[in-house]
């Protein structure tokens, strides 16, 4: 399988976010900001066997944990993943025997201004994504004779994802246990087109609404975290296609064997807990269900006057029900800016 990865440019967002720059503390103590920020692109496709939930994007160390420093930082995350579903909706059409391949770009930016909200520390962010996907399939269709037919189809497309914005993150830190609570935005800004066959964009607004919690024990460095969320969407107008509200829960278990190495496991489990609904759910009531896990690890580099984590990961999908079956690979790093 061919895949095809491209770099492009996020023009003029820096310059746009210069005037709100203000120093923090170094990156090794701001790193569960930037996961409990991270956003997910919803690269895979419910409709099109996907969401706008990924994987590995928020069973990371430290999920509840906020700084205390005001500051503007980064956090880069690429990722591949491949996975195969048997039978699934896409721009209106049946497709079986699906498989998919994509490398992801995404660039966080994260703003710590400083604040205190109901007692809580207050933080924000944005996610902007490249995402470059091939896909393969045999879709149903009629021939000249009205009999249904399976076509087969491959295609690929490299373009920009949707944004997904976090307006508001809220964090306490309740004795040994640090709480936070974010809602994040889904914006159907991506390039959408029901008639090509690969689309990255979701077309429809989505509202995460995310509970993290974070405990760290301070002399044997054994984490525990979590991060659950529900999702609710809005329709998909061109293909009269509203996928049905998402819950799903990601965990962390790890352990800090020195100052820059941590070493552990994360899971997730996702749950569509209502029907799909519209006149473009020809395949029934999709209510997808899936479980993954693997290992992860984190490394802290010093790095001119601040540090540079590094983070991998790598999600086995041990069960999925009308959703991709695969696996995620990811590599990341962060910095203060």
């Amino acid at each position: 399988m061919k895949i095809f990865f491209y770099s492009d440019s996020i023009r003029g967002f820096l310059d746009r976010l210069k005037n709100w720059f203000l120093p923090g503390q170094s990156v090794a103590r701001v790193i569960p900001l930037l996961i409990l920020l991270y956003t997910t692109l919803g690269a895979f496709g419910a409709e099109r066997s996907g969401s706008t939930f990924t994987p590995g994007t928020l069973g990371d160390f430290g999920v509840a944990v906020v700084s205390t420093n005001a500051g503007l930082y980064l956090r880069n995350d690429m990722f591949y993943y491949q996975g195969t579903d048997a039978r699934t909706m896409r721009n209106g059409q049946i497709n079986i025997d699906l498989n998919q391949a994509a490398w992801v770009e995404s660039l966080k930016l994260i703003l710590v201004p400083g604040w205190t909200v109901f007692g809580a520390r207050y933080a924000a962010g944005v996610n902007l994504g490249l995402v470059s996907a091939h896909v393969q399939s045999d879709v149903l269709q009629p021939d000249p004779s009205g009999k249904i037919q399976a076509q087969y189809i491959a295609g690929n497309r490299t373009t920009i994802s949707d944004v997904f914005v976090t307006p508001v993150v809220l964090s306490w830190k309740l004795g040994p246990v640090h709480v936070a609570w974010a809602e994040m935005v889904s914006i159907p800004s991506g390039t959408y087109n029901n008639e090509e066959f690969v689309n990255i964009s979701r077309n429809y607004w989505a509202l995460d609404s995310q509970l993290a919690l974070t405990w760290i024990h301070p002399q044997t460095g054994l984490e525990l975290s979590g991060k659950g969320g529900f999702i609710v969407n809005s329709r998909n107008e061109d293909t009269d296609y509203r996928t049905g509200n998402e819950l799903h829960v990601e965990g962390l278990v790890a352990k800090r064997l020195d100052k820059r190495f941590s070493l552990g496991a994360v899971w997730y489990y996702y749950d569509q807990v209502s029907a799909d609904t519209g006149s473009g759910t020809l395949l029934g009531e999709f209510e997808g269900q899936a479980f993954g896990a693997g290992p992860a690890l984190r490394y802290i580099i010093p790095f001119e006057s601040r540090n540079l984590t590094l983070i991998a990961k790598w999600i086995h999908e041990f069960y999925t029900r009308d959703r991709f079956a695969g696996d995620y690979i990811y590599f990341c790093f962060a910095t203060r800016l």
